[in-house]
């Protein structure tokens, strides 16, 4: 077989077993594409060391056998990247790979293009040692962005020599005030919601049988660490590498003599929004707020006779941090309406009866619920409320279908519009490419009454006497 757009399979096999460096310790080449695997299940007895070089898996929840020996083969831990200019080997932290076949993707390697792409995820002690570090970092900052802030505010306003700048710094140190109070009501908020979810019997993570002082730590923790925009990769580590899993991919593995955990998503994208839940609700606050006390610091240095030097040493945990939320709010908006997208996509689906495609609108309903927050009743169906919601776009997809007819009444003769009215709103989907049809009178009439009301809504390519009603 072949990837699409790329070279065969086997010469990109030939350049990944070229990545893999040697052992720096015993100088052991490791062997890529791996041969042999032996699966280990806690209690079974085994004479394999724990300091060996073979390839095992001790826990997987994989159901198809096939899918699981292909990936755990093909997986690596380096890739070929570049550093300054020069080739060298990096660190891989996630592939992708087909859920059907298991043939794993790595960057900018071209899918099969019938492939049906999930995410997985390698948690290595290199990988965790990073995050935990950039999440440290990141708090840093904030904090000294918060401390600064603070300070300067303070200064301002107790400084004898600043009583003509007293409104304009009141102003600004009370709207900082009002963004920071938000987004902590914002992280109590979704610390709430993670605290229901996890303490609750069906998933019970969180152990509420102790002391109220305890529980309380807990929980202002959690509330911190959503504050402070901490990972799932960080804040759940615990949950993710934990083999007792429902349906989510996942295994333990001892690979290339790294011990490491593999964990599965619907997509790479999806692995981000489960990653960084709850973050774009916190996040345009606190730019919002940063924006206000960078604008605050320019005015200073104009128009204030403050410190100079003061005020542009206190400016780069807040610059830093405004350049870092920006990134991360852009990258997290763009995610999220890509995972929508498809998710609405998935549920419209008609499954007629078929076990997988139900199996997939019952977890794309879970996810929506879980991080678009729609309501869900006890039988996983959408709640009276969103159903409402949904009665409504269809009353107003009803308006425009209506609103459609009556344009096309005007503009067309009599047959032609008795052949139209019976247009329907779910062929406009189904048929949206259909949009060049050749011909007037009754040709177009008859071609248009099989195609909906696609070809008058397509980019105006019908091809009639009336092109301009089509444009519209």
């Amino acid at each position: 077989s072949s990837w699409m757009g790329g070279p065969s399979a086997e010469k990109i096999l030939q350049e990944r077993k070229a990545w893999q460096v040697p052992c720096q310790s015993c100088k052991t080449t490791w062997e890529y594409p791996r041969k042999e695997l032996h699966f280990v299940l806690p209690g079974d007895k085994h004479e394999i060391a724990p300091e060996t070089h073979q390839t095992v898996v001790i826990a997987s929840n994989i159901k198809e056998a096939a899918v699981q020996e292909k990936l755990v083969k093909h997986a690596c831990f380096t890739r070929e990247g570049r550093f300054a200019g020069f080739r060298c080997p990096r660190l891989v932290t996630g592939f992708e790979y087909s859920a059907d076949s298991g043939e794993v993707f790595f960057e900018k390697e071209a899918p099969r293009e019938d492939a049906k792409l999930a995410y997985g995820r390698l948690i290595t002690l290199n990988r965790w040692w990073q995050q935990l570090t950039i999440t440290g970092l990141f708090m840093g900052f904030s904090i000294l962005d918060l401390q600064a802030n603070a300070l300067l505010f303070f200064q301002l306003l107790m400084t004898p020599g600043y009583e003509g700048f007293f409104a304009p710094t009141v102003v600004c140190m009370l709207l900082w005030l009002f963004f920071v109070v938000i987004s902590l009501a914002l992280a109590i908020y979704e610390a709430k919601h993670e605290w229901a979810s996890k303490s609750s019997v069906t998933i019970g993570d969180i152990i509420t049988e102790v002391h109220w002082t305890e529980r309380l730590l807990c929980f202002m923790s959690l509330a911190l660490l959503r504050f402070f925009f901490v990972t799932g990769e960080v804040k759940d580590v615990v949950i993710q590498v934990h083999p007792w899993k429902s349906i989510q991919p996942y295994a333990a593995l001892k690979m290339d003599g790294t011990r490491s955990h593999l964990v599965g998503f619907l997509n790479k994208d999806a692995y981000a929004i489960e990653n960084r839940s709850g973050q774009h609700q916190g996040l345009p606050f606190q730019l919002l707020g940063k924006a206000v006390t960078l604008g605050f610091r320019i005015y200073a240095l104009i128009h204030m006779p403050v410190d100079k030097l003061t005020v542009f040493f206190s400016s780069p945990a807040t610059v830093t941090t405004a350049i870092w939320t920006t990134v991360k709010l852009k990258s997290i908006m763009h995610q999220r309406r890509k995972v929508y997208k498809e998710l609405a996509e998935t549920i419209n689906r008609v499954s007629d009866g078929d076990a997988e495609m139900d199996k997939a609108k019952s977890h794309a309903k879970k996810f929506l619920h879980q991080h678009w927050k729609v309501p869900l009743d006890d039988d996983g169906q959408v709640k009276k409320v969103a159903r409402v919601v949904a009665a409504r776009i269809a009353h107003c997809q009803a308006a425009v279908q209506a609103r459609l007819r009556a344009s096309c009444r005007r503009h067309l003769e009599s047959g032609e519009a008795a052949a139209v009215k019976a247009c329907g709103l779910a062929a406009l989907r189904e048929h949206r490419a259909t949009g060049n049809l050749r011909g007037g009178g009754g040709a177009a009439a008859a071609a248009t009454k099989g195609c909906g009301v696609a070809a008058c809504y397509a980019a105006g390519t019908l091809r009639s006497p009336h092109p301009a009603w089509v444009k519209r």
